[in-house]
């Protein structure tokens, strides 16, 4: 069964954050995360009681389908049940990490250079920078993968280069996350503290 991308630009509320964002996302799919010792079994209970089909793994969390222009119910449910940690629009797309150690994220000349992991079976997938569209002072900042994941074992570390908005470039505190729950701040640079 093949899996169609719908890339949508519309105003939502998010239930962790509470205000507007544009973003893009994958149309019928919510992306869930589990408490901590919570096992697999369980979320196929879940899925069952709730008539829900879990779709694949993205991150260190799972995409269920849900159904079309129902994403803010089901996030809302979803995020009402004691296994899941968070549920949100699968804003990332499919499955990559950020490479948080070397090389580290870069920004220069209010461009973000960053590595990013995946696989499949050729290189040179398509990512975009997304953010909020709502200011505030601490951004969280994410890519979308709009390249369907691939069967295949290749594994694939590229380098990209992005334009940083001036919505982000105002913010005081950026982070920048991935489906694995991998951060980096951008800005202002952390300063390691002083042993005794």
């Amino acid at each position: 069964m093949g899996l169609l991308l719908i890339s949508l630009t519309a105003c939502f509320t998010t239930n962790n954050q509470n205000s507007e964002i544009a973003l893009e996302f994958v149309e019928g799919e919510v992306f869930i995360r589990l408490e901590r010792g919570v096992s697999y079994q369980d979320l196929l209970e879940l899925a069952e009681d709730l008539e829900f089909e879990i779709d694949r793994p993205l991150g260190n969390g799972y995409v269920v389908k849900v159904p079309k222009d129902a994403e803010p119910l089901w996030i809302t449910q979803l995020n009402s049940v004691l296994i899941i940690d968070e549920a949100r629009y699968n804003v990332f797309g499919y499955d990559y990490s950020i490479s948080i150690n070397e090389p580290e994220p870069t920004v220069e000349n209010n461009e973000l250079t960053i590595t990013v992991n995946y696989s499949g079976c050729d290189d040179g997938h398509t990512f975009k920078l997304e953010h909020p569209q709502t200011f505030s002072n601490n951004l969280n900042i994410w890519l979308f993968k709009s390249t369907p994941d691939q069967d295949c074992n290749a594994y694939f570390q590229s380098e990209y280069t992005f334009s940083i908005p001036r919505l982000v470039q105002l913010a005081s505190r950026v982070i920048i996350e991935d489906p694995y729950g991998n951060e980096v701040q951008l800005w202002p640079e952390v300063v390691p503290e002083e042993s005794d």
